[in-house]
């Protein structure tokens, strides 16, 4: 997250927010807002070229800085190298003298398990700007140890890391950091650091014969471990030579520490325990104090050591640490000793230097044979063995400070001793060693003269022209690049790196294939042949159209899209299911398998018939038609109304709505359907066992079972013409018919009542009822039944044809009729119709003329009107009893 306009992450809300694994740099405000963060790192990603390449390069800090190891971002390093020596060595990497000087940009980090190598006479000019702007101080270019430093410099090519800027603090300085393996660190010259070296590992590291100079801060800052360091040099520190700090502790040997604003050496650890020891050191001329302890108790130990000329106090315990001063020389300090410790054998007198800035001992030095050998390293800062017999008296005898005493000067012994510019032993007054009086150097390289195995000689020290600072001709593949005739030059005449056998820089279509970068290099920039790109052999999914292989190259090996990973276009059949527009595709133009049409999933109305799977399918969603919606040929029972059929219901229940034949159930199809018929008789016949309503033929339902009923007229009454048990009615069915029977007394007796007509008996109905003594069922008067149903007799007044003459209502005799109802002589004979006497309403006549009957006054016209009456009376109740 990076080169942004004002924050490069921020939380402005409630968000449970993190940020881990990331590379959040170079925004005004990189992090705002509470959030979680962990394994982050702010530095420069070091992108080919931004805004529009955002690769990594090779030394990019955010390569295996991901979860799990990867690269951070979404372009992960490829082959790009870092256009310069700054960022992060992954890599081993060794610097030459031929490769001399090497400006650094920015901070130079050697990866953790990387070594970088750094060869004799070897110049890093660190910027004064920081184009990583991270690590310590994010302004100023630092040299950061995580993995190991090899930096071997001899005291004749040391090696050295300066500044760009010639001012204190122009840039950070060399640290070995908490991981760093152990290093080694030894004729190496620090100058215009902030701090010259930085000690903050454990690990065990060989640090000799370092000098830091010009040091804004300290000339060795010491954090953590607990470091020995031979012949260190700290000259002008603006603040201390030495500084101890946090949990470190430090031995120092043949030490000078000189000229810094404020300490020579502070001792101040923050954790207790700690331990300094300063043996064979020269202290002078330091602003405040010489050496000092200020911190957590721990234990100091200075012995053979020189501690002069400075502004305040030469040795101070300003703390409880257990302190001791022996076989020392401390003078011409304001205060010399201040703080309980412990003293012996130290003196207090001039040490008589060579001069304030050569801390080198004159003859006839109070310092010299003064110290002891306890302790005491093998040879001083210059290599000097110890101990020499400097004074002549009493044998070899340690002195005291940074160098020993030489009393004898012989040139050619190989050591440098006063009044010597250079002692190069058997060497001197060969070819590039010293001359033979060691006065000064003799020839070499850079004299101007063509001497020797020189070829040139133009006395500079530029590598960038036609004569090498080795005096040699400049040519291709010495490691120096020569201006305005080499882009480059790596030391090689490997045509296949980064620089080519001709000293140019390899590009894509110089006809050299480039190891490890390139795959081919066809001399052209043509993208259609077979190297394309950045020379790189033409593939299918490198967005580059081939002439003759390819008909297609969208920059992918996806099979699923416009073109396939043989970039070949994309077609229906091909094998690829192409996304968006197809849903299968099975290699083959069949129709009748899973994948049909333009490789589209077979589905039931595609108009395809699935082999297998379907046994139709008429491309429609009818499914009424002669194939169903599911593809199957319709069949009764598939649950769809086809033609021919009135209904379907998916099931072999005939006894619901749709019988198994299709056909909507009814009444009459000798199905009997639940819930709705009780009974079919597969008929529609209404007057048999089962209705046409499907219901049990019943008597009073209004149908006449034929068979079973005489009549059904749909009522209980039983005084119609049909009776219960659905019976016609009958007369002796026990029901009076309204309006046919008068009665009905179930029997056959005719005589009780009721008749066998189902009449109410009556006087003259012809049948014979209780009172009756007859009933001829006539209404004639003079038969043997009279009307009235009395049998006819003698006396009652009507003549009964054929059996009586003469009736006259009683059965006296004399009066004309006979008690036997036969004609008196005096009467008319009633069967030849002879008027009688006056009672038979004749004329009177004499008793001679009639036999009978004979009335005084000639007449009986009274008997004759009471007849009249009778007989009237009589026909009356007939009429009455018929009615």
């Amino acid at each position: 997250v990076t080169n942004h306009g004002s924050i490069g992450v921020f939380r402005n809300d409630a968000s449970a927010f993190s940020v881990t694994f990331s590379n959040v740099w170079n925004n005004p405000t990189n992090l705002s807002g509470t959030m979680t963060l962990a394994s982050n790192q702010s530095a420069n990603p070091l992108y080919v070229s931004a805004p529009g390449n955002l690769r990594l390069t090779s030394n990019s800090p955010s390569r295996f800085g991901a979860m799990g190891g990867g690269d951070q971002g979404a372009l992960p390093y490829v082959a790009d190298a870092t256009a310069g020596l700054h960022g992060t060595l992954w890599t081993n990497t060794t610097l030459t003298a031929a490769g001399s000087p090497y400006p650094v940009a920015g901070d130079l980090t050697v990866a953790p398990g990387v070594t970088l190598t750094i060869a004799p006479a070897v110049t890093l000019s660190f910027a004064n700007s920081d184009l990583m702007a991270s690590g310590t101080d994010t302004s100023r270019s630092e040299l950061l140890v995580d993995g190991r430093l090899q930096a071997g410099g001899t005291a004749v090519s040391p090696i050295q890391l300066v500044g760009a800027s010639a001012s204190p603090g122009s840039w950070y300085g060399l640290q070995l950091r908490t991981s760093a393996a152990a290093s080694l660190v030894e004729h190496v010259t620090i100058t215009n650091a902030v701090r010259g070296v930085s000690l903050l590992a454990t690990a065990a590291n060989t640090l000799n014969n370092i000098t830091a100079q010009s040091s804004l801060s300290y000339g060795m800052y010491v954090g953590a471990g607990t470091p020995s360091a031979d012949g260190f040099t700290a000259i002008g520190s603006s603040n201390s030579g030495v500084y101890v700090d946090g949990s470190g502790s430090l031995a120092l040997t043949n030490c000078v520490v000189r000229g810094s604003v404020s300490h020579g050496i502070y001792f101040a650890p923050s954790t207790s325990g700690r331990t300094l020891a300063v043996t064979n050191c020269t202290i002078n001329s330091n602003g405040s104090y010489g050496i000092r302890s200020a911190g957590s108790a721990g234990t100091v130990t200075v012995t053979n050591s020189i501690v002069t000329n400075h502004g305040s106090i030469g040795v101070f315990r300003n703390d409880a640490s257990a302190f001791s001063v022996t076989f020392s020389n401390v003078w011409n300090n304001p205060t010399n000793l201040s703080g309980t410790m412990t003293l012996a054998s130290n003196q207090s007198a001039n040490p008589l230097y060579v001069s304030t800035t050569d801390l080198r001992l004159q003859g006839t030095s109070v310092s010299i044979d003064a110290g002891t050998a306890t302790g005491a390293p093998p040879a001083d800062l210059l290599g000097t063995t110890r101990p020499l017999d400097g004074d002549g008296i009493g044998g070899a005898q340690v002195d005291q400070g940074a160098y020993e005493f030489v009393r004898v000067v012989v040139c050619g012994n190989g050591a440098l001793e006063p009044g010597e510019v250079c002692d190069d032993g058997a060497s001197n007054g060969m070819y590039g060693f010293c001359n033979a009086t060691c006065s000064g150097l003799g020839q070499r390289c850079g004299d101007g003269a063509v001497n020797g195995p020189e070829q040139c000689d133009d006395m500079n020290a530029s590598n960038t022209d036609a004569c090498l600072t080795t005096c040699q001709l400049a040519t291709c593949g010495d490691g120096f690049i020569r201006t305005g005739v080499e882009q480059c030059d790596d030391s090689n005449t490997v045509a296949t790196d980064a620089c080519t056998a001709t000293c140019q820089t390899a590009t894509c279509g110089d006809n050299i294939i480039r190891a490890g970068v390139e795959q081919c290099d066809d001399g052209n920039t043509s993208n259609s042949d077979g190297c394309v790109g950045a020379c790189q052999v033409a593939t299918c999914g490198d967005t580059y159209l081939q002439t003759g292989i390819e008909q297609c190259d969208d920059g992918n090996t996806l099979s699923t899209d416009a073109c396939t990973a043989a970039c070949v276009p994309a077609t229906c059949g091909d094998g690829f299911v192409r996304a968006g527009v197809e849903q299968c595709d099975d290699m083959n133009t069949s129709n009748t398998d899973g994948c049909v049409g333009t490789c589209q999933n077979a589905t039931c109305g595609d108009g395809y018939v699935r082999a297998g799977v379907e046994a139709c399918d008429d491309a429609n969603t009818i499914d009424t038609d002669a194939c169903s919606n599911s593809c199957a040929s319709p069949t009764c029972g598939d649950g769809v109304v086809q033609a021919g059929e009135e209904c379907d219901d998916n099931n072999q229940v005939n006894s619901d709505g749709c019988l198994d034949n299709c056909m909507s159930a009814r009444c009459g199809d000798n199905v009997i359907r639940t819930g709705v018929e009780q009974c079919d008789d597969g008929n529609t016949v209404n007057t048999d066992a089962c209705t046409a309503t499907c219901v049990p033929a019943t008597c009073g339902d209004g149908i006449l079972f034929i068979g079973s009923e005489e009549c059904d007229d749909a009522n209980a009454a039983d005084t119609d013409a049909c009776v219960a048990g659905c019976v016609a009615a009958r007369c002796g069915d026990t029901y009076v018919r309204a309006g046919v029977e008068g009665c009905d007394d179930g029997n056959s007796n005719n005589a009780d009542g009721c008749t066998n007509a189902c009449v109410l008996s009556t006087c003259g109905d012809g049948v014979v009822q209780a009172g009756e003594d007859c009933d001829d069922a006539n209404q004639v008067e003079t038969d043997a039944c009279r009307n009235s149903c009395l049998a006819a007799r003698c006396g009652d007044l009507v003549v009964q044809t054929g059996v009586e003459m003469c009736d006259d209502g009683n059965i006296d005799d004399g009066d004309g009729c006979s008690a036997s109802c036969d004609v008196e002589s005096s009467s008319v004979d009633a069967r030849t119709d002879i008027p009688g006497g006056p009672d038979a309403g004749g004329g009177g006549g004499g008793q001679g003329g009639s036999g009978c009957c004979s009335a005084s006054g000639g007449g009986g016209q009274a008997a004759a009107l009471g007849s009249l009456v009778m007989l009237l009376a009589l026909r009356r109740r007939r009429r009455r009893a018929r009615g």
